[in-house]
Formats: C-alpha cells, structure tokens, sequence
C-alpha cells in the first residue's frame, strides 16, 4: 500500500474523463509540456501512484516512457 492508496480509490479515472469541464489527462499534460522533462517524469510518477493507468496515459501523451518513469 502507498501513501496514495486512499486516493487511488477515490480517483478511480474511466478512458475519458472530465472533472468540472476539465479534462485530468489533456490540462496537465498541456502544463506539464513547458516544464522540463525532469519535471514531468516527477509528476508522471507522483500521479502513477494514484492511478497507474492515468501516469500511463499521462506519460504517452508527454512521450515519456511510462515504464521507465515508474523504476
């Protein structure tokens, strides 16, 4: 169990979703595209622990490789 599992099960994403019009995957990754990719491989794993599926996801539309991230 992480520190994030609480989370996880609150912020169980569907394929696309929008939260108050926002959708979770295309707002970060247009914020997390102007940072350097240290930063965005952070964050990608910050949000892998949450939900892998969505780092995953959040990982590919940055064209980071998830997998990497992750270790």
């Amino acid at each position: 169990m992480t520190n994030f599992h609480n989370d996880n099960e609150r912020l169980a994403f569907g394929a696309d979703v929008l939260v108050n019009g926002l959708d979770l995957v295309l707002d970060p990754t247009g914020l997390l595209s102007r940072c350097e990719t240290v930063t965005q491989e952070t964050m990608v794993w910050h949000f892998s622990q949450c939900d892998d599926e969505f780092g995953r996801r959040l990982a590919e539309t940055l064209g980071l490789d998830h997998d990497v991230v992750k270790a």
